[in-house]
């Protein structure tokens, strides 16, 4: 039976798993529970409402689609076990306070060190839309590697870029987990249920391992950001970086769509049934340090829906940002690394290689790539964090 902790034990993760039950934060979410007596007198009111409820999550399925992905996929069996014997993860189950179950893992910096430290920075990583944390792009690219040997160059493209192993060396713990209704973990999303799985995910690492508001980061991709940063205005003094995030959800249906007419009724559509997640009005709200990381070239998110526009429309001060590489930039990143690990230049076929294999790894999807560790570097250096914990 997996024990139940309280958010006064803390820095007690070594041995069995971890069960983590959060305390309810004020929201819409556990406020609807409680009908009032008008809507008890209403009922056809409240037909209208069980209809828009259930419309609500309906689209929810393709709005979070790693929902509807094969909860036994061997890639998730197989990433998991990465994530358990490479990187010494933690196993972690989570309650929300509406009653759902999360599944989740940790991450320590050290594995060295049995317990955490109070020092430790922390990031909590919220993912995009269809990712699960057991074949995120966070971590290594098991065919690339593969591929790597097969050809015999000696450069390990997987390792050097893993997101993960760069935050591990940086410093950082990590905490992943799956948004409701996603993988291991139960239920089905809705809006207000998915901002309740970060808040969870915030309160087990900051109740239950005892890192100080200050020492967390919320680092959300995509979805992920909007979701992060509803958390971080509930808790001031949090930091957050959205990376390649949107505005709201209506602006993203209604630029995918445009310019047809259609773009205008189906954005006002699944606002309605309150899929919106606007993070550009909260913006100002979080109190923590803050930034964007964008790509140009996005075409999974258009410019004109993404954070940083609609916060540059508002003509607001000091707005930090970082710009992605592009895909030329990359490929000479990567030829540079794999010409000094053979410590000689590279023959065209070689070069083209290179090419092959980060196009495979997915490094030229604008919204998607992982981020490289120089830009990673570049994203921690404006939290000014200490990178290196305490002994």
């Amino acid at each position: 039976m997996i024990p139940l902790v309280s958010s006064n034990q803390k820095n007690t993760l070594a041995g069995s798993p971890v069960f983590f039950e959060a305390t309810p934060v004020e929201s819409s979410e556990t406020k609807k529970k409680t009908l009032t007596f008008a809507s008890r007198l209403f009922a056809s009111l409240n037909i209208c409402r069980m209809i828009k409820d259930a419309l609500h999550v309906k689209i929810g399925e393709f709005i979070v689609p790693a929902q509807s992905r094969n909860k036994n996929d061997p890639v998730l069996i197989e990433g998991r076990q990465i994530l358990l014997s490479k990187f010494c993860g933690e196993e972690i189950t989570l309650k929300t306070p509406d009653g759902i179950v999360l599944d989740g893992m940790f991450i320590r910096c050290r594995k060295d060190d049995a317990d955490v430290s109070r020092n430790s920075p922390t990031i909590i990583h919220f993912n995009g839309n269809g990712e699960r944390f057991e074949c995120s792009s966070l971590y290594l690219n098991v065919d690339a590697e593969q591929e790597i040997e097969n050809r015999k160059l000696k450069y390990s493209f997987s390792e050097p870029v893993s997101n993960l192993r760069n935050y591990l060396n940086l410093g950082f713990n990590v905490f992943l987990f799956n948004y409701r209704g996603v993988a291991r973990s139960q239920g089905r999303a809705t809006s207000e249920g998915l901002v309740l799985d970060g808040e969870t995910a915030f309160q087990f690492v900051h109740q239950h391992l005892g890192v100080p508001k200050e020492h967390i980061l919320l680092f959300g991709h995509s979805l992920g950001g909007a979701i992060a940063a509803h958390v971080a205005v509930k808790y001031p003094g949090t930091h957050l970086c959205s990376d390649r995030s949107f505005s709201s959800l209506d602006k993203v249906v209604y630029f995918l769509f445009y310019p047809s007419f259609f773009s205008w009724i189906a954005s006002q559509f699944i606002k309605s049934l309150g899929w919106n997640l606007n993070s550009a009005d909260l913006w100002e709200k979080i109190k923590g340090k803050k930034w964007i990381v964008y790509h140009p070239a996005d075409k999974l998110i258009p410019f004109q829906a993404s954070l940083l526009y609609s916060l540059q429309q508002r003509k607001l001060d000091s707005i930090k940002a970082i710009q992605l590489k592009g895909p030329e930039e990359i490929y000479s990143y990567f030829q540079q690394k794999e010409a000094r690990a053979n410590q000689r230049p590279l023959t065209k076929e070689e070069m083209d290689l290179v090419k092959v294999i980060i196009d495979d790894s997915g490094f030229t999807d604008a919204h998607n790539r992982k981020l490289l560790p120089r830009e990673i570097q570049e994203v921690f250096e404006h939290f000014k964090l200490s990178l290196h914990p305490k002994s």
